[in-house]
C-alpha cells in the first residue's frame, strides 16, 4: 500500500469517526446530516466532490436468476480526488475514488487497490 493509499484510508476513517459513525452498537446517526457533512471536511490533501445518502434496499445488479436477493444496508456514498496536482504543460492530476461508508459500523475497514 503506497502513502497517498495510507492517507486516503486514515482520512476517510477520521471522518467517518468525526461524524458520529464510531460502532454498530451506536445506533443509526441520520445518514443525509453525515453525508452532507463530509462535503465541508477541511483538508488540503482531499476533496469530497459528491455525497450522497443511500437507503437500505437491493444490491444494484444483483439480477442473477435463483440467486437470493442481495441487499446492501444505508449508507452514504462519497466520491473525491486525493493529491490533486499540476504536471507537466500545466495538465492536472489526481487520484479519483468512490467509498461506501455504512450508517452503522463495525469498526473494521477493508482497503482493496490496484496500480502501482
Amino acid at each position: 500500500m503506497n502513502t497517498v493509499s495510507l492517507a486516503l484510508v486514515g482520512w476517510l476513517a477520521a471522518a467517518v469517526v468525526a461524524q458520529g459513525a464510531t460502532a454498530a452498537q451506536d445506533g443509526p446517526v441520520p445518514t443525509p446530516s453525515r453525508c452532507a457533512a463530509l462535503l465541508q471536511q477541511a483538508d488540503p490533501t482531499v476533496q469530497i466532490l459528491t455525497s450522497t445518502s443511500v437507503a437500505e434496499g437491493p444490491l444494484p445488479g444483483a439480477g442473477n436468476p435463483g440467486a437470493a436477493a442481495a441487499s446492501l444496508p444505508a449508507h452514504c456514498v462519497a466520491a473525491g480526488v486525493i493529491d490533486r496536482r499540476i504536471g507537466v504543460g500545466g495538465k492536472e492530476y489526481s487520484i479519483r475514488f468512490e467509498a461506501r461508508l455504512p450508517d452503522r459500523w463495525n469498526g473494521r475497514f477493508l482497503f482493496q487497490g490496484g496500480g502501482e
